[in-house]
């Protein structure tokens, strides 16, 4: 199907979602949140005979105490009496509290074992931005963040937004490429109209001269023309359409403060990993965007002693973060369904790969090719799937449409394309959906 075809498919099931990519940068250590490997029954000198070194003392937990049949198995938590055995732990104590607790056909959902054929930063992040493997160290294609923007239509005043997270478009409409800010302060500069003020006849004035430009039969031959006619009237209606009021994270105002307390932000910081995951969670929240990327921590390239300092408590921060977004979205209702927005919400968290499952001689983990992910929200479906080797953690086939093979990013992005009802040739990924990661329903 076209591009244009497949998105007049997808606009006839009317599917109502909003999809957020959480970016985890530097290489995240799996022991310490997705894969600690605190399941294996080998001692720890046993599983150092294999390559692996806990990042974490052994305390008896297995998987079996996070999920069961039906879903999160909270009333046996690892966590009791406020230990905190992986970083992970916020996000499953928002589950089984809050407004997060009530929430129907909304997963978690982590992949384990997988590989990214790569140790370099810039190869392993490309691949799950755009779920192609990279020419040298260049993105193929566009972002899947970008493709899920242009499947689903124009309707949010900013459909693609993405906050401190490299983004592409080689292939979609132009109004679906990213608005690409850095902190919160970027977006309000961009929401908010300049400090130029003229006279309402001249302002009439230059609009109608911009309007008889555009509209000029020689103008109109010219992309370039078009292309920047319309980029002006776009951001001439963000400027006019009053939305920064929901980004203006330090005001003084009720909801505002208890947005800061949900989100834990300190100070009037607005480039914090806690005030971008709440301005996502506002962009959400608000309808302003259908699809949004972001930062997730703050750097987890930990070589060396700063493994020690800096990996479990960045990586808590984040995931922090994420849980106080599920609990946001958990409470703000759908303007029609009568669900929660989160309940019509999708998350995808992902790094570059993992560290290593040993520690180096710096004290520090360095670069691993296998890799896990996490998903969570509208169609997923609650538990693990896949697994790392238990001799040194190596990526591991799971079936896929029947066949073994390796999963890799392309997988769970096609899966996600399926749980919409796009057809596989949607976006030219060549691999079957890994259907394991979806609910039932």
């Amino acid at each position: 199907m076209s591009p244009g075809l497949t998105r007049l498919a997808l606009a006839s099931t009317h599917v109502d979602r909003y999809y957020v990519f959480a970016y985890f940068p530097g290489a995240w250590d799996v022991l310490m949140s997705l894969d600690p490997h605190a399941d294996s029954m080998y001692s720890d000198s046993e599983l150092l005979s294999n390559g692996i070194q806990r990042s974490l003392g052994f305390d008896g937990i297995d998987d079996s105490m996070l999920f069961d049949d039906t879903g999160l198995n909270l009333d046996s938590t690892p966590f009791a009496g406020g230990t905190v055995t992986t970083c992970l732990n916020p996000l499953l104590q928002t589950f089984g509290t809050g407004p997060a607790s009530g929430l129907t056909d909304v997963g978690m959902c982590i992949v384990r074992g997988m590989t990214m054929d790569t140790l370099t930063h810039q190869v392993g992040r490309r691949r799950f931005i755009t779920g192609k493997p990279p020419s040298g160290q260049n993105a193929r294609g566009s972002s899947i963040s970008t493709v899920f923007a242009s499947l689903l239509r124009q309707v949010e005043p900013i459909p693609n937004l993405a906050a401190g997270v490299e983004t592409y478009n080689v292939d979609q409409p132009e109004w679906a490429t990213a608005l690409s800010v850095a902190r919160v302060d970027d977006l309000l500069r961009a929401l908010r109209p300049g400090n130029l003020s003229i006279a309402p006849e001249e302002r009439e004035r230059v609009q109608a001269l911009l309007t008889e430009y555009r509209d000029c039969v020689v103008a109109r031959r010219s992309p370039v023309t078009l292309a920047a006619s319309e980029a002006r009237l776009s951001a001439s209606g963000l400027v006019s359409g009053g939305l920064d009021s929901a980004f203006d994270i330090f005001a003084s105002t009720p909801e505002m403060t208890d947005l800061r307390d949900r989100f834990r932000i300190s100070g009037n910081s607005s480039g914090t990993v806690q005030a971008r995951a709440a301005m996502v969670a506002q962009a959400i929240a608000t309808q302003t965007s259908r699809v949004v990327s972001y930062q997730a921590s703050d750097n987890l390239d930990t070589h060396f002693d700063n493994w020690l300092d800096d990996q479990f408590a960045n990586q808590y921060v984040g995931w922090r973060a994420l849980a106080a977004m599920v609990d946001h979205l958990a409470s703000v209702p759908h303007p029609s369904s009568g669900l929660s927005m989160m309940e019509h919400t999708t998350i995808l968290a992902f790094s570059d790969f993992s560290r290593t499952p040993l520690v180096n001689g710096n004290t520090g983990r360095d670069h691993w090719l296998m890799n896990n992910c996490m998903l969570l929200g509208k169609g997923i479906r609650h538990g693990i799937v896949g697994r790392s080797g238990d001799d040194g953690m190596a990526p591991v086939t799971a079936t896929v449409d029947g066949v073994e093979e390796y999963i890799k990013p392309e997988h769970i992005h096609q899966a996600l394309l399926h749980d919409i009802g796009m057809p596989p040739d949607t976006v030219d990924l060549r691999v079957a959906p890994y259907l394991d990661v979806l609910s039932a329903s």
